[in-house]
């Protein structure tokens, strides 16, 4: 059904009329003249509980509800305390309307005004909590309707609580994809021990035919085959190797240092990362120097912390034009006594905001993201007795760097 526009002498009467109820209203709740919207004193019997309104450190409003119809568009505020205003940070708003005092209220909350208008309308109480889009700020409220078409909200503001609510959840759900990725690891390490053995009986048989081949009674063509055959137990060596390069990185295991050639380590970090790079489109380049000195470290450790890094960087440029899909590590003598890694990519960097705050327990820019891996990292590197830091690029971009002692200092490690 179409509702037709008010008149003037029809808006001029209902604004007559809600001024009138407005100076009930202000006579009825007013606690002293000096009170903007005070009226009239209250008897002297009445005077303490008007004081303790004024007091309370909760909200209180009182406010008419505006229909079109049966449906609520504004509301004017006709009575409030002094922690109403303190709460939501507005003034002045007794005798205005809420769209004057919150412009757009009508159209960020629509769900709010559907609420108040329920409770002025059928005068059910109702306990709620709310998002008030307009001010950005969560309420827990009772309402009341005092009378036809008004309401009295009594109410806290909760952004904190709720603002803990749903990080608790999210660290829950953190949890929880750990556990799942605890699980994982463990499946990991089965699964390469499973795939080690079927993989030594291919390279025992192709050996086998190969010594068959080479006996002096052979076949013609058995040394175009027996070529074959090398190539064969070729990949084979390398699936063994990558099987069980997969199940140390993941298997459980008691921290142990060795002497470590870096450029190795870095080798064998790409040949990890390069199925992922495939995947993302990313060019992963490593430019180790060949004349650094071993230190000692642990090597899956310290892999641990390039693969970190290196995932982070290519992720970063994922979805960038292919001249920027690129990540580079790099390594080089920082000093007499340690030597320098850097990964570095040509990704979006990291907002300045959070500069240094990156390496943070539960800090992440990804969406999704746990915010551990470089906590982790920095972890690994301190108990290395080195030290890890951001540095932004220039036009665009990020690296990562960490310094690694020759000799490393023992340290507890630090998330």
């Amino acid at each position: 059904m179409e509702t037709r526009p008010k008149t003037h002498q029809q808006l001029d009467s209902e604004i007559a009329r809600l001024e009138r109820e407005l100076g009930e209203v202000r006579a009825l709740l007013a606690s002293h003249a000096e009170r903007p919207w005070a009226a009239a004193a209250p008897g002297e019997g009445q005077q303490p509980y008007y004081s303790l309104l004024d007091q309370m450190l909760i909200g209180f409003a009182c406010c008419q509800v505006l229909f079109d119809g049966d449906r609520p568009y504004d509301f004017i505020g006709l009575a409030v305390n002094k922690a109403c205003e303190v709460l939501t940070g507005l003034k002045d708003v007794v005798g205005r309307r809420a769209s004057e005092v919150v412009p757009g209220l009508s159209q960020s909350d629509p769900k709010v005004l559907e609420i108040l208008g329920r409770v002025a309308r059928t005068g059910v109480p109702e306990k709620v909590e709310m998002y008030l889009e307009a001010l950005g700020v969560w309420f827990s409220a009772v309402l009341y309707s005092p009378r036809q078409d008004h309401f009295a909200a009594v109410f806290e503001v909760v952004s904190d609580r709720k603002l803990a609510e749903q990080q608790l959840r999210q660290r829950e759900a953190e949890l929880a994809h750990i556990s799942r990725l605890n699980v994982v690891g463990e499946l990991a390490g089965v699964l390469a021990h499973e795939l080690k053995q079927p993989l030594h009986a291919i390279n025992n048989y192709v050996r086998g035919a190969q010594r068959r081949l080479q006996k002096p009674n052979a076949p013609p063509g058995a040394d175009a085959l027996i070529e074959v055959m090398d190539q064969v137990a070729a990949e084979v060596g390398r699936a063994t190797g990558i099987v069980e390069h997969v199940r140390d990185f993941v298997g459980p295991r008691v921290p142990r240092r060795t002497s470590v050639r870096i450029a190795q380590l870095l080798r064998r970090a790409a040949e990890l990362l390069q199925p992922l790079a495939r995947n993302k489109g990313v060019r992963l380049q490593v430019a180790a120097a060949t004349d650094l000195p071993t230190i000692q470290a642990d090597p899956i450790q310290i892999e641990q912390v390039v693969v970190n890094l290196a995932t982070n960087a290519m992720e970063a440029v994922a979805g960038l034009p292919p001249e920027r899909r690129r990540v580079t590590i790099t390594s080089y003598r920082a000093t007499d006594d340690a030597v320098e890694i850097a990964v570095r990519d040509r990704g979006p960097g990291i907002p300045a905001e959070l500069g240094e705050r990156v390496f943070e327990a539960f800090v992440t820019t990804k969406e999704g993201g746990l915010g551990m891996g470089l906590a982790i990292s920095r972890s690994i590197v301190r108990s290395h007795g080195g030290k890890i830091w951001l540095v932004q690029r220039q036009p665009h971009g990020a690296a990562v760097h960490f310094i690694l002692p020759l000799t490393a200092v023992p340290k507890e490690p630090k998330v």
